[in-house]
């Protein structure tokens, strides 16, 4: 759902991406740090710190819990809310979750149109995207890279099989085009969506050995 509103001093129209959130329970909120910002939470929240000095210096993080507001907040969702905070023109952005509803909120450009519309609503959806990987157990990231080999594989963005120019997921190490990859912007496998590549190293034939030389008899 994707509503507009007008408010603040002085008045300012926004844009509003709501998108349901499967965790009712979860209620936490970021927003960019303002000279004399002297808010007061919601009940029940208090001021969270995300664990990266970067972003708490930037932003005001709040929470019912920490540790799920800091879950929440990941390296993804804060990568995400500085992309939508510096577009359009301003530098405004604020990210909830609260009964089981993720809201994205922009200052919106008066000359603002349906394609800047759409354009928020991919972020914030990407943003979504970051959010949810939070939450599942069932995808696992290595923390090593290990040697795998890229054998009969098939770009899931054209459907066409890696052959050459292949380039793999910074996350999850999907194999893809890197020309597919530039298309479609980041990685194809849902839930993930990282926007960095990484170039896999190409496994050579290993030379020969050489045999040693037979010394010859003694007579």
């Amino acid at each position: 759902q994707v509503d507009s509103f007008t408010g603040g001093r002085p008045k300012r129209r926004y844009l509003q991406v709501h998108i349901h959130f499967p965790d009712p329970q979860l209620r936490c909120e970021a927003f960019p740090r303002r000279p004399g910002l002297r808010e007061t939470p919601f009940k029940g929240m208090s001021d969270v710190r995300s664990g990266a000095s970067s972003f708490d210096a930037e932003y005001v993080v709040r929470g019912e819990s920490a540790d799920q507001t800091q879950r929440f907040f990941s390296d993804g969702v804060q990568l995400q809310m500085n992309r939508i905070r510096y577009v359009l023109g301003n530098d405004d952005v604020y990210v909830s979750a609260h009964r089981g509803r993720l809201l994205v909120k922009k200052e919106f450009p008066r000359h603002g149109g349906v394609e800047q519309i759409e354009e928020l609503v991919g972020w914030a959806l990407e943003l979504y995207d970051q959010a949810m990987l939070t939450r599942s157990g069932s995808i696992e990231f290595p923390q090593h890279q290990t040697i795998n080999t890229i054998d009969q594989c098939i770009c899931k963005v054209c459907g066409d099989e890696l052959l050459d120019d292949v380039v793999l997921c910074r996350r999850c190490k999907t194999p893809h085009h890197r020309d597919c990859w530039l298309f479609f912007g980041a990685c194809s496998t849902y839930g993930c969506r990282e926007p960095e590549f990484m170039v896999p190293r190409v496994a050579r034939p290993a030379p020969p050995k050489q045999q040693p030389e037979e010394s010859a008899p003694i007579e």
